[in-house]
């Protein structure tokens, strides 16, 4: 049990084994919703569960949830989409609402709509144009925003309506002779038409492609402020993740971060944020450095900002003076920090955690569980005890409080909000008490439609969920029975390769603690290959360089032979 306190992660197989299977293995991973899930997060969450079997609890090591960022059309699961929304929308509020920012935030203007606003004869002389080659840039120009304005007020219809077709076939020809002021009056006017169906319908897919490359083709000859401007329109119309431009302008203002302004730094990087997908040139380690110097001068709202920065991009802040600012920030700040806040910046300290300030950060969750935790909503509470899963500190008071807030309204409880739940009971072998039991509220909200629909999108925290409800003793049949059938493993994972680990330890749970006469549902070839697959390695620097995890491992596993006496006294197992 010396290791029961470290993540360690297991590499799946002999270096050959893997050099000769992976690649092949993943081509035929799931083409639906595995597929996606297991390149956002598969890799690392198959390789990072190892288990010690305890004689006396049934949790020990146990792998962290990970977080998984939706894309734009990714299907939400119930108001996660709204909740990154209001995220985004808050935190440029707090942009539109600074004056230091009003140079470079877009704020329609109010004569907008009556310089452009028609009537239903201009709007009929409009579309009754056959032939629009002829008409100059600017016709066309204001062609466009007039519908685009009469058609949100009036009509009520789309840009992929029949009869703006040959308008929109000409604007896109055109459009990179507009000017500057066109330009910005066109992007302005596509948050006016009402939404199509998706972003790839013919003419707005056609629209919003050509602006892009206008500004694509522009953005090398504009100032950053300018630069900064214009990716501000493209959040506007929410087309800000497909942007090229935004993608490359990014990268053009982060290759001389050291003369950007504060004001600049905080707004770049509330577009990376946005974005979530950085080109590989942007380095944030550069940001980081300048962030030191200039986060006192910071409000609360732009460390949060730039603090969501790291988490959606995946990029851990690796200085620690900036995470122990932080921290000493929100305390000071405890009782007005926003809410919205108080989460990204517990997001990226969970992300970003180092040991070396472990007693730091958990004085820090103290103090929030003292002054503000009864305050948030779950979202927020689930994050601060994430913060303290990375401490591995044991305190009962945010666990029970956490436990509280479920118990109050389990309905607003997300799937994956239930699965890091269980996480934190599981982790610390601790069930606040509670009637109903919390774990029994968890399985009855487990069978409400809304989360059985999600748990068919989202497979792999589902399985995450009940592995740790195994590791609590609570067996959720139907559920185990579905994730461990023949066809839903065929389906989803296409390749015994790829099965999850967490499946082989939610079968052996089962029969090892489960209730008595529990038979395996995986076949008895099945459960060898994987146990041999999952358990053979052991890190070793015969096979080269050892990331962090597999070192640790083998400090822990060196250490544990040194003091019993040899390598003979000592069983790496789950």
């Amino acid at each position: 049990m010396l290791g029961s306190k470290f993540n360690i992660r297991t590499l799946v197989s002999p270096i050959v084994f893997l050099k000769h299977s992976y690649n092949q293995s993943l081509n035929h991973f799931n083409r639906g919703i595995s597929k996606k899930l297991y390149v956002l997060k598969g890799a690392r969450s198959t390789s990072k569960c190892i288990v010690y079997r305890s004689t006396y609890s049934s949790s020990a090591i146990k792998r962290e949830p990970e977080y998984s960022l939706q894309r734009e059309n990714d299907q939400p699961e119930n108001s996660s989409k709204e909740f990154i929304e209001t995220e985004a929308e808050f935190h440029h509020r707090v942009l539109e609402n600074s004056s230091v920012y009003s140079g470079t935030i877009f704020k329609l203007d109010s004569q907008f709509v009556e310089r452009y606003k028609i009537t239903e004869k201009d709007f009929e002389d409009i579309i009754t144009v056959q032939d629009w080659t002829n008409k100059s840039p600017y016709d066309l120009a204001v062609g466009f925003i007039s519908l685009a304005v009469h058609s949100s007020i009036t009509l009520k219809v789309t840009i992929d309506d029949g009869r703006f077709d040959k308008l929109v076939s000409e604007f896109v020809k055109k459009c990179s002779q507009f000017s500057e002021d066109q330009l910005i009056d066109c992007l302005v006017a596509l948050q006016f038409w009402p939404l199509s169906e998706n972003v790839k319908a013919q003419n707005f897919l056609q629209v919003w492609k050509a602006l892009d490359h206008v500004c694509h083709e522009r953005y090398l000859d504009w100032t950053v402020d300018k630069t900064l401007y214009m990716m501000d329109l493209w959040y506007k119309i929410k087309l800000i993740r497909l942007s090229n431009f935004v993608y490359k302008g990014l990268n053009k203002i982060s290759r001389k971060c050291d003369d950007l302004t504060r004001c600049q730094m905080i707004q770049t990087m509330f577009y990376m944020g946005c974005t979530r997908k950085l080109h590989p040139a942007i380095s944030l380690r550069e940001y980081e450095h300048f962030i030191q110097n200039h986060i006192t001068q910071l409000s609360v709202e732009e460390i949060g900002i730039f603090s969501l920065a790291f988490f959606k991009t995946k990029a851990p802040i690796l200085n620690t003076k900036i995470l122990l600012y932080i921290m000493q920030r929100v305390i000071e700040e405890m009782d007005t920090v926003p809410e919205i806040t108080l989460t990204g910046i517990n997001k990226t300290l969970r992300l970003s955690h180092k040991p070396e300030i472990g007693f730091t950060t958990n004085d820090y969750v103290k103090k929030l569980a003292e002054s503000r935790l009864k305050s948030v909503n779950l979202v927020n509470a689930i994050h601060t005890l994430h913060i303290s899963t990375k401490v591995q500190f044991y305190n009962e008071e945010p666990i029970t409080i956490l436990a509280e807030k479920f118990y109050k309204d389990p309905s607003a409880a997300r799937l994956k909000d239930m699965e890091r739940i269980a996480f934190i009971l599981s982790l610390y072998n601790f069930i606040p008490p509670s009637t109903p039991d919390i774990l029994d509220i968890i399985l009855e909200e487990l069978e409400k439609p809304q989360h059985v629909e999600a748990a068919e999108i989202h497979q792999l925290t589902l399985l995450s969920l009940v592995y740790y409800l195994t590791l609590l003793r609570k067996y959720p049949e139907n559920h185990i029975r579905h994730l461990l059938s023949e066809e839903t493993l065929r389906t989803r994972y296409q390749n015994k390769f790829m099965i999850n680990v967490q499946a082989l330890q939610i079968d052996y749970n089962r029969v090892l603690e489960g209730p008595p006469g529990s038979d395996y549902f995986l076949p008895q070839t099945l459960r060898e290959y994987l146990a041999r697959r999952y358990s053979l390695f052991i890190p070793d620097l015969k096979h080269g360089h050892l990331n962090q995890f597999d070192a640790m491992m083998k400090e822990v596993t060196d250490l544990t032979a040194e003091i019993l006496g040899g390598k003979q006294y000592i069983l790496v197992t789950y």
